[in-house]
């Protein structure tokens, strides 16, 4: 059952969720759990990883619960019986059912305690449960219910040991209801403990140090139990399981049932956890722990990709040797807790928590100390509305991903890496924050500031949480079809679809507009003193950024030269300002002329842009199908060109601008165009990316472009996404996160694999990859000739 560092290891414990039974079909999910102590990780802490499968109906909610005061002698009704209340109960997350879920082992039930089933509580005890299958009978409505069980210990348990002593007494006292056959899982900074129980029975045992315990869905404990019922032996000589009384027993060779003991439905699974992990003594981590839940048999012949059918379930009566992969489409939740004795419980003792299936679950960073979340995790039913300003849909989180899961399903090899890249990235992202904000936590515990450390880390939560829905949201924009047809504006130039039809953005909601006097511009304060100036009149949507610092202000671009650039920069600051260009094609350059000091590359490229464009090079540009707005008085779009300017200083890669308290750093950015170039803001964290990324069609292909330094720029960009909070584009919308730099970079190697998916589009190929796709020509560069 459990595996030590002196032995062969036996890898890490994921908790397999819950199986489902139905009928004589014997249709069922399960749950995957795994525990590993302190000699298996890389920070001696202790991890308890598992993944809740309780299908595809059972709508899940996530939420914290602040601990109580009660009176001497109160007492809480629930299911099936009556029980004393403490005279303290504590403050714990949990996931479970939401209100009128139907799923395993409920029927829109909205009953106290019988929602709850996985959590963390403020002492830093975790929690988990999976199904299994005793010979002993289960009793229908008698004795206490599992539900309860597992918020009592929520509510209750000071260490993990505490919460066997308690689920202990539960049992022997009430007996447990409805399914005798159930394997509870508790963790703290200190140690883990497996108790598996039936309905009126138990045995537990202590993970030690270096071991490590997988759970499916059988009884694992033999006889080396720590803890058990006092009638165990007496009970099973009397049922006839044991032919004599012994002073211990082989718990699951004598309470499993035999049929379900030895089944590759659950062998399997703790087989392929153990390889996964093979040789990683003293090395894992949560993160290792994510990548095994999210695991499917990837590069083995008992590989299953996602079914269409969100209603799939196994049937091992049909199916005897089916081989149940980790990750299910059936998930209602995932986590991994992260549990260190060397820091305060309140910082030490977190979770990463994610509702839905695994592989498109976002994992949120959760503190034993509580905090709050978006509206859209903690709702308990569908229909209702929030206040949050992340919930544009009325529904709840845990629609949101299962939503996801279906349509990336749907389209499989088109979506999923792209899904897949970009969860990988986000978590990468807020494992470094994670050190800062936990190094910001500690200093004030240091200093005897608890409540800003408590607001430290709630803050990073919920701001993880509502990133995560974001995210979610601009996938399914892009991959569900019903969402995606009508929201994606392609097409261009005259007799094409009326592309402003998909404005106002609702990106731009999120920031402040700025009052200036003229229609054609709407500027934005992105960060203080950050201003974006959006052009949406006209089809490039371009966005030009004004940089103030304390002595000077930098234009990063001076965008398509229809309105009077040089007087909106005026109303905006006094300072002295100078222009840097991303690159010198016309959109970016229009405003150019008007301005004395103008930095840009030594590049013949640049040069030869400095000469500006005749209006037949433009004239296209403001036709008809290009232009929706009326333009500046005294505009004329007949005579419109893109007047010279003379650059007067150039810049190398890595030279610092300094505009006073403001210094930006210049990133030499080739790919897009020779002389492509993008600002980093070390201080702010902020990234100026102009043209060379950006929320829709990412241009590969025209004259200048060169595919194979887009590649080495979109490694180089990735490389900043742990320093960077913001991408501020040029176009369209004017902020993309840290993690869509690493799906850029991975994007330029998965496009080149012989079965990666792209469309024809005007002669070209176009492959998608979130919310971004990238334009090459026909054939591709990495053709052979």
């Amino acid at each position: 059952m459990l595996s030590s560092s002196s032995s062969n290891h036996r890898a890490v414990l994921f908790p397999l969720a819950v199986l489902l039974v139905v009928a004589a079909a014997r249709p069922i999910a399960g749950c995957t759990t795994v525990l590993i102590g302190k000699d298996f990780t890389a920070d001696r802490s202790v991890l308890h990883a598992h993944n809740e499968d309780m299908g595809n109906e059972a709508a899940g909610r996530l939420w914290w619960t602040p601990g109580e005061l009660h009176p001497e002698g109160a007492t809480v009704l629930v299911p099936y019986v009556e029980l004393p209340q403490p005279g303290q109960t504590l403050g714990y997350w949990a996931s479970g059912n939401a209100e009128g879920a139907v799923g395993l082992g409920t029927s829109a039930e909205s009953r106290s305690y019988d929602s709850v089933l996985v959590g963390l509580n403020e002492r830093g005890v975790s929690m988990s449960c999976n199904w299994a299958h005793s010979r002993e009978k289960n009793r229908e409505g008698v004795g206490i219910r599992r539900y309860a069980i597992r918020q009592i210990l929520l509510e209750q348990a000071t260490s993990a040991q505490h919460g066997v002593e308690l689920l202990g007494g539960l049992i022997d006292t009430y007996g447990q209801a409805d399914w005798g056959g159930l394997i509870y899982h508790l963790a703290d900074p200190m140690e883990a403990w497996v108790v598996e129980t039936t309905t009126h029975h138990w045995v537990a045992r202590r993970v030690r140090d270096n071991e490590t315990h997988v759970t499916a869905n059988r009884f694992r404990i033999g006889s080396d139990y720590d803890l058990a019922s006092k009638t165990l032996v007496r009970d099973a000589v009397d049922n006839g399981w044991l032919a004599s009384p012994a002073a211990r027993l082989d718990f699951a060779a004598v309470y499993g049932l035999p049929e379900r003991m030895d089944e590759p439905y659950d062998t399997r699974r703790e087989d392929r956890v153990d390889h996964l992990l093979e040789g990683r003594n003293g090395s894992l981590t949560p993160e290792d722990l994510i990548l095994v839940l999210g695991d499917r048999y990837e590069g083995t012949p008992f590989y299953t990709r996602p079914q269409k059918d969100p209603v799939w379930r196994e049937d091992l009566a049909t199916k005897p040797d089916l081989s149940r992969t980790i990750s299910t489409n059936l998930g209602q939740s995932t986590f991994v807790a992260h549990l260190r004795d060397d820091l305060p419980v309140s910082i030490g003792a977190m979770m990463w928590i994610g509702l839905g299936t695994p592989s498109y679950a976002a994992y949120v960073p959760l503190y034993a100390g509580g905090g709050s979340l978006p509206a859209e995790y903690w709702r308990a039913s569908e229909g209702s509305q929030t206040d949050s300003p992340f919930d544009n849909r009325g529904e709840s989180a845990w629609t949101l991903f299962r939503r996801l899961q279906q349509a990336g399903d749907e389209s499989y090899r088109r979506s999923f890496p792209a899904i897949q890249a970009l969860g990988n990235s986000r978590r990468a992202i807020a494992l470094e924050e994670q050190r800062r904000t936990e190094a910001e936590a500690l200093d004030g515990m240091i200093q005897g500031d608890d409540e800003r450390a408590s607001r430290t880390l709630a803050g990073f939560s919920y701001r993880q949480a509502a990133d995560a829905l974001h995210h979610a949201r601009r996938l399914l924009e892009l991959y569900e079809p019903t969402v995606s047809d009508n929201i994606e504006v392609r097409n261009r130039g005259e007799g094409k679809d009326q592309w402003w039809d998909a404005l106002p953005r609702k990106a731009w909601s999120a920031f402040q507009r700025v009052d200036q006097s003229q229609d054609w511009f709407e500027v934005y304060e992105i960060q203080p003193r950050v201003f974006a100036i959006y052009e949406p009149g006209q089809f490039e949507e371009v966005i030009s950024y004004l940089i103030v610092g304390s002595q000077r202000a930098l234009l990063f671009d001076t965008g398509l030269g229809i309105g009077d650039m040089r007087r909106l920069v005026g109303e905006l600051t006094d300072k002295e300002t100078v222009v840097l260009n991303s690159h010198t094609h016309y959109d970016h350059v229009g405003g150019n002329h008007a301005f004395e000091t103008i930095y840009g590359t030594d590049l013949e490229y640049t040069r030869g842009h400095e000469r500006g464009r005749s209006h037949d090079q433009v004239a296209e540009f403001v036709g008809d199908g290009w232009i929706w707005k009326p333009t500046p008085e005294g505009f004329s779009v007949g005579d419109y060109v893109s007047r010279p300017f003379g650059i007067t200083h150039r810049v190398e890669d890595g030279q610092i601008l300094s505009l006073g308290d403001v210094e930006l750093e210049v990133l030499l950015t080739p790919g897009h165009a020779p002389d492509s170039l993008c600002l980093l803001d070390r201080k702010r964290r902020l990234l100026f990316t102009g043209d060379t990324f950006y929320p829709a069609t990412l241009y590969a292909h025209l004259p200048g472009s060169m595919f194979e330094d887009y590649k080495k720029t979109a490694a180089r960009l990735a490389g900043l996404a742990t320093e960077i909070d913001l991408a501020l584009p040029a176009h369209n919308e004017p902020t993309m996160t840290a993690s869509e730099l690493v799906v850029f970079r991975n994007a330029f190697e998965e496009m080149q694999q012989e079965e990666a998916e792209f469309v024809s589009t005007d002669g070209n190929r176009e492959y998608f990859f979130g919310r971004f796709s990238i334009l090459v020509s026909e054939p591709p560069p990495w053709a052979e000739e």
